[in-house]
């Protein structure tokens, strides 16, 4: 961790580390490393660069002075600190010097702030004219459980990272730390965990190389002496011991797992864990005579297969941040697995796309038409979408779509929502599924894992989870057609991969996870 925050080259760092182990106190180092550092090389010939301007950034007013009152003693009373560097303090020279802002002797500036919009736009002048941006941003543990309580705050958070920090950084040098624990499935950190293991790709479907460097340290390490992060601090025994008095005083270990594990859920407390996740490579069939369809595993087994559509369109217009439509393509297998084939998961969608006088398609395709899309790449039986009174347009837009184009055979079954009972009635629905392990999905299709094991009351989106139980709920076994592929030479097989014609027919109006 010391080495990639003194690693100027390294321009994103998150500190994902279990609490009380040294995030905090390694920043401060940072920070006074970097000021009396600078210092020193002036008295050496003049500094390389300008004075550091750094920008310290927590989640309330109270811990944003205590950090600023640690850097305070240490450079105006420690007599260590001074014998070594000097008197760097601003305040006998005059310069800014107070609970938020402080200007060190030669430049060196740290600012304090308790709330992400505040820094929108701030810049400090220097002496070659114009306004210089910050050096680095420091964002140290931002969220909490009182600011990530709703979809709509957890969403305010990202957006004020995004529009209001990132843009304040300088162009060149400028640098991002976080420091962070995750309080929730969908808080910033849970996202930037996530980013480790996930292939991200930009609108042309190029592979966009990882910027963050994520430093993600449980207290619990098998590999590490005793078999834990911090030994002389927080052994096995002192980690026992905080999750007996969770344990003790809550009846749940759920607290010490999310401070100490990094999980916001522990294994212990989900309906769901990795374990009842299957993965698999198939890729879809079709026979070019009998139009019957199968998957073709990848040890090259063709089984029949019926594939199926389950739809959950976005209904959260006033605050489309927090809601998606998801859409997920299964397959079910005559050994009665479920493989996972596609999904496509968008925010603030319509539900059918602007057409010009002429017929043609004006800028992205709705819900209607990818839908279509699906249904003809993999000779769906039935789509099942999720039928409220905000989303009856969807099915109105389907049925003007149907008389226009004289598609007969596209089958769109609207299907009442469970209201209050949603979670329970996706539990039941496919629980049946998941405790044999009989939901397969690919290898990289985060999105629907995460959702998959943190269902549950405190869950973040429910969107994909929702699609995947509406695409089983008519779900009926394919004939045992396999005969069909005997005799078929391969070279006359019609065979699609899931980064087929659906990945073209999509391009540029996606959010995918999938491999």
């Amino acid at each position: 961790m010391a080495d990639s925050l003194l690693d100027r080259t390294i321009k994103y760092v998150a500190n994902i580390v279990a609490r009380g182990h040294g995030k905090t106190t390694l920043t401060k180092a940072l920070i006074l490393h970097n000021f009396s550092f600078y210092s020193r090389k002036r008295y050496h010939g003049g500094p390389v660069g300008p004075p550091p301007f750094f920008v310290w950034i927590a989640d309330n007013i109270t811990k944003a002075f205590n950090n600023m009152d640690y850097i305070d003693k240490q450079v105006v009373y420690s007599k260590v600190f001074r014998y070594y560097f000097g008197n760097l303090s601003g305040k006998e020279v005059n310069f800014k010097w107070n609970e938020h802002y402080k200007e060190f002797r030669h430049g060196q500036t740290l600012i304090s702030r308790s709330n992400l919009k505040m820094i929108r736009g701030e810049t400090k002048a220097n002496i070659y004219g114009g306004a210089e941006r910050f050096h680095v941003i420091i964002l140290d543990d931002i969220e909490n459980e009182d600011n990530t309580k709703t979809p709509e705050a957890r969403a305010a958070i990202k957006r004020r990272v995004a529009d209001a920090v990132f843009p304040a950084l300088d162009p060149d040098i400028g640098r991002m730390i976080i420091n962070a624990t995750p309080v929730h499935d969908d808080s910033l950190c849970a996202d930037i965990i996530r980013s480790r293991t996930v292939d991200i790709y930009d609108e042309q479907g190029n592979n966009v190389p990882a910027l963050w460097k994520v430093h993600f340290f449980p207290a619990t390490q098998p590999k590490m002496k005793g078999g834990v992060l911090w030994y002389p601090r927080f052994s096995k025994q002192k980690l026992i011991e905080k999750k007996n008095w969770y344990l003790s005083t809550f009846g749940s270990t759920q607290g010490y797992y999310q401070e100490y594990e990094l999980q916001v859920r522990s294994e212990q407390s989900r309906i769901w864990t990795r374990q009842h996740i299957g993965y698999h490579n198939s890729r879809f069939f079709m026979h070019p005579h009998t139009r019957r369809t199968f998957v073709i595993t990848g040890d090259g087994e063709y089984i029949p297969a019926n594939y199926y559509i389950g739809c959950d369109p976005a209904t959260d217009i006033d605050t489309h941040e927090s809601d998606y439509t998801a859409i997920t393509v299964i397959a079910y297998l005559l050994n009665l697995e479920i493989h996972v084939m596609e999904y496509f998961l968008k925010r603030n969608m319509r539900t059918i796309g602007l057409y010009s006088s002429s017929g043609e398609l004006i800028g992205d395709k709705g819900t209607v038409e990818i839908l279509v899309d699906i249904y003809d790449t993999y000779a769906v039986q039935y789509a099942v979408v999720e039928d409220v009174t905000v989303t009856r347009g969807l099915m109105n837009d389907f049925e003007a779509w149907k008389e226009k184009t004289e598609r007969k055979d596209v089958h769109i079954i609207p299907e009442p929502p469970a209201g209050r009972e949603k979670l329970n009635k996706i539990k039941t629905g496919l629980n049946p599924y998941l405790s044999t392990s009989r939901i397969k999905v690919r290898h990289g299709q985060d999105e629907m894992i995460n959702q998959i094991i943190g269902f549950g009351p405190s869950m973040k989106h429910d969107d994909l989870i929702e699609s995947l139980f509406f695409a089983t709920v008519y779900m009926t076994m394919p004939a045992n057609y396999s005969s069909d592929v005997t005799n078929v030479h391969e070279s006359g097989l019609q065979s699609f991969s899931a980064d087929g014609p659906i990945r073209s027919s999509w391009k540029g109006s996606q959010r995918r996870m999938s491999s």
